[in-house]
C-alpha cells in the first residue's frame, strides 16, 4: 500500500514536472475577453499581466509620450500614468517581473526602424496597488548592442531575473525576413546600481523565417515576446502568428532552433498589426491585442487563447 502511494505521488510529481516544461500541442480559439479603451490606446504595442492584481498593463507605439496604462483584465477602468522626466523615442514592448524583491514593470524604448540609435533604453517602474497620474521611474537603463544598432519590438524578463531583447530583422533590399537576434542583460548586471549603461550580450540567432515559411514577410518578424513562468518556454509574436518555443534560456546554445518539434505555431486572427503577447499567470494561455482601426471593430478586442493539450517534454 505504501509503495503504491509513493508510486502515485512520484508519478504525479513527474507528470506535473513534465507539464510545467511542455509546449502546448493544441491551442484553443482566440476568445475576446475584453475591449481596449481606444480613446487612450490606439496603437497597442506592449502588454503585461500583473501577478499581484487582476490587471493588465499597456503601452502605445511611438508618438504617445512617456505614458503607460493599466486596466482590469477585460480592459475596463483604463487609466493613464505619465512617467516623470522622460521623453521616449520608440516604446515597443513591456516586461514584468521581480526586481530586487519588488514586482516591477519594464518599459522597453527599444524600437529603431532606421537602425541608427547608438543606445536604447529600458525604464523600471515599481508596481503599485494604486498608481497616481504621474510616477517616477525607479531606474532608467541605457543599453548598447555589442555589434551594431538593431530594431527590436520584443522584450521579456526571465524568472531568474535576466532581461532579454529579441530583435525584428528585415532585409529590405531583398524584401525578406532574416534571423532574429536574442540579446541578454544578466540579473547581476541589471541589479548593479553603480552604473546605468550596459552592453548587451548576444545569445543566439533564432531562425524564425525557416519555421514560418507558410507566412509572408510580415508574418516572419518579431513584434512581441514573453517568457513562461517556468523559464523553459517563450511566446514570440509576429504579424501573423504566435510561436511557442521550447527554449532553455539557461543553456540556449543546446537548443536547435530549426528543430520544429520544439515549436508550436498558432495563426492569430487577421487583425491589423498585432504587436503584443503575454502569458497568463497560470501559464496555460496567453493574451494579445492589436493596433486599433475604426473600420475593423474586432481590432479593439483583448483576446485570450487557452491551451487544450500539452506535448510532454522531458526537461528537468
Amino acid at each position: 500500500m505504501i509503495k503504491t502511494i509513493l508510486y502515485i505521488s512520484f508519478l504525479s510529481t513527474f507528470t506535473l514536472s513534465c507539464m510545467a516544461n511542455s509546449l502546448c500541442k493544441k491551442w484553443g480559439e482566440s476568445i475576446r475577453v475584453g475591449t481596449i479603451d481606444t480613446s487612450l490606446i490606439t496603437e497597442s504595442s506592449g502588454l503585461a499581466v500583473s501577478a499581484q492584481f487582476d490587471r493588465l498593463y499597456h503601452i502605445n507605439d511611438s508618438g504617445d509620450g512617456p505614458n503607460f496604462y493599466w486596466s482590469q483584465l477585460n480592459g475596463e477602468e483604463t487609466k493613464k500614468v505619465k512617467i516623470r522626466h522622460y521623453i521616449p523615442i520608440d516604446v515597443e514592448d513591456l516586461a514584468y517581473g521581480d526586481y530586487k524583491g519588488e514586482k516591477t514593470l519594464f518599459i522597453g524604448d527599444i524600437g529603431d526602424n532606421g537602425e541608427k540609435r547608438k543606445s536604447i533604453k529600458v525604464l523600471l517602474v515599481t508596481e503599485e496597488r494604486e498608481f497616481g497620474d504621474k510616477v517616477s521611474a525607479k531606474r532608467k537603463l541605457k543599453l548598447v548592442y555589442p555589434d551594431r544598432p538593431h530594431n527590436a519590438e520584443g522584450m521579456a524578463l526571465h524568472p531568474n531575473g535576466d532581461l532579454y531583447i529579441l530583435t525584428k530583422e528585415v532585409d529590405f533590399e531583398n524584401n525578406r525576413a532574416v534571423s532574429a537576434e536574442l540579446f541578454r542583460l544578466s540579473k547581476q548586471e541589471l541589479e548593479d546600481e553603480s552604473k546605468n549603461t550596459f552592453t548587451l550580450e548576444h545569445i543566439k540567432s533564432l531562425e524564425l523565417p525557416y519555421l514560418l515559411y507558410d507566412f509572408n514577410l510580415w508574418g516572419r518578424i518579431v513584434t512581441s515576446f514573453d517568457i513562461s513562468q517556468d523559464g523553459k518556454r517563450a511566446l514570440i509574436m509576429t504579424y501573423g502568428a504566435a510561436i511557442e518555443v521550447n527554449l532553455d534560456f539557461i543553456n540556449p546554445l543546446s537548443v536547435r532552433m530549426w528543430d520544429v518539434k520544439k515549436f508550436t505555431i498558432y495563426p492569430t486572427l487577421g487583425l491589423p498589426q498585432i504587436e503584443t503577447v503575454s502569458y497568463s499567470n497560470d501559464g496555460k494561455g496567453f493574451y494579445y491585442t492589436s493596433e486599433f482601426h475604426k473600420k475593423i471593430p474586432a481590432s479593439a478586442g483583448i483576446y485570450k487563447v487557452m491551451c487544450k493539450s500539452t506535448a510532454f517534454s522531458l526537461v528537468f
